[in-house]
Order: C-alpha cells, then sequence, then structure tokens
C-alpha cells in the first residue's frame, strides 16, 4: 500500500498482471508488473504505445538473447518470438523505470557486444518522442536520456518486418552525435535466426537520415551520444 511505502520509505512494484491504470501519479508506486509478459509474448507490437499511454510503466522482461526455451529446459521446445536486436529495442518502447536483464549472464557472455546496448540504455527520460507505428505491425521511439543530451531510439516490428526511414531532427542542431546502431543482420529471422544481428558505429546531426530495416519479428536499437570532445569522432564516418 502506498501509505506504508511511504511510511517505510521504499517504493511499490505490484506484482502479477494487473489491468493498465495509469499510475504514473500516484506515490511511491514505480510501476507495475508485466501487463503482457514476454514469456507470453506473440508478435504484436501495438502494446507499447497502448500501455504506456494508458498504464503507465510496467515491468517487462527484457534481453533474451537464448530465444530456445529447450536449451534450459529440454522438456520445452517453445520459442520467444525475437531477435537479438528486437529485445535491445525493448529497453526504449517499453518504459521502466526498474529495468532488468532478463536473461542468464552465460547467455549474455555470447554476445558482448550487444549487450554493451543493455549497460549503456537510460532507465529515465526527460523527452520522449513516438517517431512511427502502426497497431500491430510497428513501433519506433526515440527518448532522451534524464539529465544528459544523449539519445535511444527502439523500434520493434511484428510478423512482417519494417523499414524505417529515419531522420533524426529531435537532435540538437549544430550538435553532432556518436550513435552506435545495434540492428537484424540480413538473414536474420525470429524463427530461423535470431541472434543474427550487425553492429556499426559513425557520426550524427539532426540533419541526418538513416534507413533501417527490421527483419520478420526483429528491430533494431540506436544508442546516440552526444559529443563533447572532436577527438572522439576521429575515424568515424557520418551515417
Amino acid at each position: 500500500h502506498s501509505n506504508h511505502s511511504g511510511r517505510f520509505q521504499f517504493i511499490v512494484c505490484p506484482e502479477t498482471g494487473s489491468f493498465p491504470i495509469n499510475i504514473i501519479n500516484l506515490p511511491l508506486i514505480c510501476l507495475r508488473e508485466s501487463i503482457y509478459q514476454r514469456c507470453a509474448l506473440l508478435i504484436n507490437t501495438a502494446d507499447p504505445a497502448i500501455h504506456i499511454r494508458i498504464g503507465g510503466p510496467m515491468d517487462y522482461t527484457p534481453g533474451i538473447f537464448e530465444t530456445h526455451c529447450n536449451k534450459m529446459n529440454p522438456a520445452n521446445n517453445s520459442q520467444v518470438r525475437s531477435t537479438i536486436a528486437r529485445q535491445l529495442a525493448l529497453y526504449v518502447t517499453m518504459y521502466s523505470p526498474l529495468q532488468m536483464a532478463a536473461d542468464i549472464p552465460e547467455n549474455y557472455e555470447r554476445f558482448m557486444d550487444a549487450f554493451q546496448f543493455i549497460k549503456d540504455v537510460a532507465i529515465d527520460w526527460d523527452e520522449t518522442n513516438y517517431l512511427e507505428a502502426e497497431p500491430g505491425e510497428y513501433i519506433t521511439i526515440a527518448r532522451k536520456a534524464k539529465g544528459t543530451g544523449d539519445w535511444y531510439v527502439g523500434c520493434t516490428a511484428g510478423e512482417n518486418g519494417h523499414t524505417s526511414k529515419l531522420v533524426f531532427d529531435f537532435l540538437t542542431p549544430g550538435k553532432q552525435y556518436i550513435a552506435t546502431v545495434y540492428a537484424d543482420a540480413k538473414d536474420a529471422d525470429w524463427k530461423e535466426n535470431p541472434q543474427a544481428y550487425t553492429i556499426k558505429k559513425g557520426i550524427l546531426t539532426n540533419k541526418s537520415k538513416l534507413n533501417l530495416r527490421a527483419a520478420n519479428g526483429g528491430g533494431y536499437a540506436i544508442s546516440i551520444k552526444e559529443v563533447k570532445d572532436k577527438a572522439e569522432v576521429k575515424g568515424l564516418k557520418k551515417f
């Protein structure tokens, strides 16, 4: 109960999925569990926009790098319907101020370059821009990390995949940024090749444009960090 949490100075994350009422303004309740658990996930990308706007922040289970459940439990032949790149995007598309890395350490150790995004991504935001969305098909969100000039972009796609034509006019004019793009590889597919991804780094400005393809059940995530020293961009090319 929020009254008791105030008395004992702790925050509350109610367990079990529940009807998404807006809790942002309730004192000391940080978020609520799931609403739509990753373990029950179908390829439905409408949920982030609906739940964030109606239900506020939620507890979720992103960051699953080994999507075949029989790797942990031979009796379970189910599969998380997602690529690794899409799992990274969920840290942006699903708002949660109490974030987690939901896989086991051994699976992250196999993909430490992709795990870097989880290490970098913010958990709270000063600004949110919905760049594009189509219910049940795709959603792309850009968020500005709280108290910084850094941005993060996430896109999740449904069973048909999606191609984004991104513009970055939300960035501050006159400034340069270093972008690290974590995207599905050309042969990525949530069912047949979920662990295929690429990582590219380059320079962005508010005039930059970038086309990115999300595979079936895939996505992409972009870390955009403000350049504070010109030496940081040495050897990097503009996107």
